[in-house]
């Protein structure tokens, strides 16, 4: 086998690899509680957790950022669906961010990590109370 035909070997069976992950994350992408693909969504987030948990401040982003992901599930779910399940799943949300911000490894990291919680909060708050 030459050099060339080994690295176009080596790149289809990379690309082959990769192919199956990458559609699930983007078939799962939109997908909302309830759906069949839900779960692998949130699998596929608490994987990303794990990796950044060696970085609390990029954990700590991400976990409000999925707070407001989980707004929009609930907004949507409360409206397609008529169902309060990502209601639920936006309160065990607030539960994980709550946790990670107990876990801050300073104290300055810490008020961070609890400011950004708050105002990720004020404005669920304000989302919500204009969707009652």
């Amino acid at each position: 086998m030459t050099l060339r035909q080994t690295v176009n070997f080596v790149t289809l069976t990379l690309a082959f690899l990769l192919l199956a992950p990458t559609a699930l994350i983007l078939a799962s992408w939109n997908s909302l509680p309830g759906d069949s693909l839900y779960s692998s969504k949130r699998s596929l987030e608490k994987i990303a957790l794990g990796i950044l948990s060696p970085n609390y401040q990029a954990q700590s982003s991400l976990q409000t950022k999925l707070i407001s992901r989980r707004l929009e599930e609930a907004d949507l779910t409360i409206d397609k669906k008529s169902s309060s399940q990502g209601l639920e799943e936006l309160k065990a949300q607030l539960a994980l961010a709550q946790t990670q911000v107990n876990k801050a490894p300073t104290p300055e990291a810490k008020q961070q990590a609890s400011q950004e919680l708050v105002t990720t909060l004020a404005q669920t708050q304000i989302k919500l109370e204009t969707k009652k």
